[in-house]
């Protein structure tokens, strides 16, 4: 069962939530936001026991509804699970409860375009907090690893620079890099979204 389903913000729509420039609304880097969802679906499954890394994070033990048990490459398994609509169904979430308004338009009458604008900033600065007390060891155990992940993460795909700007943050930025270096998922994020992004200009 998802943190959501007991009633707690799941990982990625605390990441989606984070990704939001907070006056448009606008996803910022859609690609980088993409790939960190995947990663923070992966990291919430290994905390709810499905998911389990190998010794080096390149693989992991998938176990399915049926109980069966099976490997994947982890890479592989980021870049199927950043395909899609994995966007617009946070952003969705998010409505949902009453944290943004979803709004739809179409891009020169054509292209639908869909922005996630702010109902209020206590939340997003409730996670900016959780992560900067997580990154200076100041938080309870629990909400310390969630929020020590989530801010790793952020530095995995380059959008702690735009959740964090600026010299003010220069310390927490290289605190959290330094967590993303040693957390495998975050590796295996960063690493997934260098090859799709090497891929997209003809580098792969």
């Amino acid at each position: 069962m998802t943190a959501a389903a007991h009633g707690r913000s799941s990982m990625a729509e605390d990441l989606m939530l984070l990704a939001l420039e907070p006056g448009s609304g606008r996803v910022r880097g859609r690609l980088r936001t993409r790939y960190a969802l995947a990663a923070a679906e992966l990291m919430e499954r290994e905390l709810t026991g499905s998911v389990r890394p190998e010794a080096d994070g390149r693989r992991v033990a998938v176990t399915g509804s049926s109980g069966t048990a099976g490997r994947a490459l982890t890479r592989r398994w980021l870049a199927r699970h950043a395909r899609g609509g994995a966007i617009a169904r946070y952003g969705d979430h998010l409505a949902a409860r009453g944290l943004v308004r979803a709004r739809r338009r179409r891009l020169a009458g054509v292209l639908p375009v869909t922005r996630y604008p702010l109902l209020g900033h206590d939340a997003v600065a409730e996670l900016r907090s959780r992560i900067e007390a997580a990154a200076q060891g100041d938080a309870d155990a629990t909400a310390d690893l969630r929020a020590l992940r989530l801010g790793a993460l952020l530095a995995a795909v380059g959008l702690d620079g735009p959740v964090f700007p600026g010299p003010a943050f220069r310390g927490l930025r290289r605190r959290l890099a330094e967590r993303a270096a040693a957390d495998w998922a975050a590796r295996e994020a960063r690493r997934a979204l260098r090859a799709a992004m090497a891929a997209a200009s003809g580098g792969g």
